[in-house]
Formats: C-alpha cells, sequence, structure tokens
C-alpha cells in the first residue's frame, strides 16, 4: 500500500496530463520583398533597367528593352534548363561570360577616359572639383532572378565609366564625335547582352534525345542556330553559375550510357 502511493506521488504533471492534447495555430506572414535602393551620376544608365514603349512616331512605337524584361524572360529558360535542355545551358553560360567581359570593357574604357582627364588636369594645373553628393537620380529595384541583379551591377559599371565619359566632353578632353560614338557603343552593347536571351527558342530537346538521335535534335540546332553548343556544356562539364540543377540527373552528374553516346557522336 505504501509502495504505491509513492509511485503515484513520483509521476510527474506531464504523466498527470498524457491524455490531454496539446493544439495550436502557427500563422503564416509573407514578408514584404526587398528592395534595392540605387544611385546613378548619369541619368542614361539606369534608363536601362525599365522597358519602354518609344512613342515616337518615325519609330512607330518600337518598344525598347530593359533589365526588368529580360528578368520575365528567364523563367522559361530555367524551366527548360531543370528539363536538360543544353541549349538552354549554353545560353545561360554565354551570357554570364558576356556580363562579365562586358563590365571588364566597361572599366578598361574608364581608366582610359579617366587618364585622359587626369593627364589634361596636370598638364593645366588644374583640378575638378566634386559636389558631396554628386548622383543625378536614384532607383527602386526589385528583380526576380539573381541573373538579373548581375546586369544591374553592370549597370553601375556603365554608370561610372558614363560618367568620365561625361566629364571628358564637358571639359573638351575629347572631340564630341568620339563622345557621341562611344556614348552610343556602350547603350548598344549593354541591350545587345541584354538580347541574346532571345537566341533561345524551346524545343523540349534534352541530352537524351541528343544521345538517341530523336527527330527533335535537327529542329533544336534549326531553331537554335545562334547558340554554339559546346562539348563542356554539352557533357554537363561547365555550367553557369546562376543555373538550376537539372531534375533527371542527380548532382547534375548524366549516367554512363548517355555520356558514352553523345561523346561518340558529337566529341
Amino acid at each position: 500500500m505504501t509502495n504505491r502511493k509513492v509511485q503515484e506521488a513520483s509521476k510527474t504533471p506531464f504523466e498527470h496530463q498524457s491524455s490531454m492534447s496539446i493544439t495550436g495555430e502557427m500563422i503564416e506572414n509573407k514578408p514584404a520583398q526587398t528592395v534595392c535602393i540605387v544611385q546613378f551620376y548619369t541619368k542614361v544608365a539606369p534608363k536601362l533597367l525599365f522597358s519602354v514603349k518609344d512613342n515616337n512616331a518615325a519609330k512607330q512605337g518600337r518598344f525598347i528593352i530593359g533589365v526588368d524584361w529580360f528578368d520575365t524572360k528567364l523563367a522559361p529558360l530555367y524551366t527548360a534548363i531543370r528539363n536538360d535542355d543544353p541549349f538552354a545551358d549554353q545560353l545561360l553560360v554565354d551570357i554570364e561570360i558576356s556580363i562579365d567581359e562586358l563590365g571588364d570593357a566597361y572599366k578598361a574604357k574608364q581608366e582610359e577616359i579617366r587618364e585622359l582627364i587626369a593627364n589634361r588636369l596636370t598638364s593645366t594645373g588644374t583640378r575638378i572639383e566634386f559636389p558631396a553628393d554628386g548622383y543625378n537620380n536614384e532607383c527602386r529595384v526589385s528583380f526576380n532572378n539573381r541573373l538579373a541583379y548581375s546586369f544591374l551591377w553592370l549597370t553601375k559599371e556603365l554608370d561610372n565609366y558614363m560618367y568620365y565619359l561625361y566629364l571628358a566632353d564637358k571639359y573638351n578632353v575629347i572631340e564630341r564625335a568620339q563622345y557621341n560614338e562611344l556614348w552610343r557603343e556602350a547603350k548598344r552593347s549593354f541591350r545587345y547582352t541584354l538580347g541574346k536571351i532571345n537566341g533561345w527558342k524551346a524545343t523540349s530537346i534534352t541530352r537524351v534525345d541528343l544521345a538517341q538521335g530523336t527527330a527533335r535534335v535537327p529542329v533544336a540546332f534549326n531553331l537554335n542556330e545562334k547558340i554554339s553548343l559546346s562539348q563542356e556544356v554539352l557533357l554537363l562539364e561547365e555550367r553557369a553559375g546562376t543555373a538550376p540543377p537539372i531534375s533527371s540527373w542527380k548532382n547534375n552528374i548524366l549516367p554512363n550510357d548517355v555520356l558514352n553516346r553523345l561523346k561518340e557522336t558529337y566529341c
């Protein structure tokens, strides 16, 4: 009798309430999306971020692409990459390389112009006094895809270059004709790189199709003629930094039978 009382007394409060069910409610709050606030020295560079319709009658309402347009084009490309489209995979690699190369080109051009200005100032014993806040405008930017932000950083490189170009023109360090040509080329190269995404066409092609030589193969090569498929991308030895994983291959590794057939046919 005594022993039984001791056992009952030793029960914890949780053991006495074991028949009770614990319920609760989780309320999910979707936070507001973060926004990048970017300051620019020039009016030209930020205009490349946003698409516009040119209402100039001579241009008949021509659509001018921006980074926001490019951002919307990435969703179907990523879907194709997940579904093992090698042409989509290749295009993403090409665009990333083009962004890096164009950024380097802008930096090199900026340094050339900066040196021209510095030499003129040194030779004349002159200096330029820059205002504490020399920014021309400020933009609030938010994109859905990582690669679009690479173009945002490229826009900043372009802005720095264009600012020095503006100074070189303002202080008559370079000829106006040279300024106009460099200005046009800088914008043209940026939009050309954006427009590369139009070179890819959806065909539902996969690496298995290429290995087996299905009817989709000639169609895919024909419609994607602007994309040069490299051996490294085809065999998954090279991929873009922003590329999503391929659904059909674990760890993005091709099975030996597909890999060997691709090597025999295309390498």
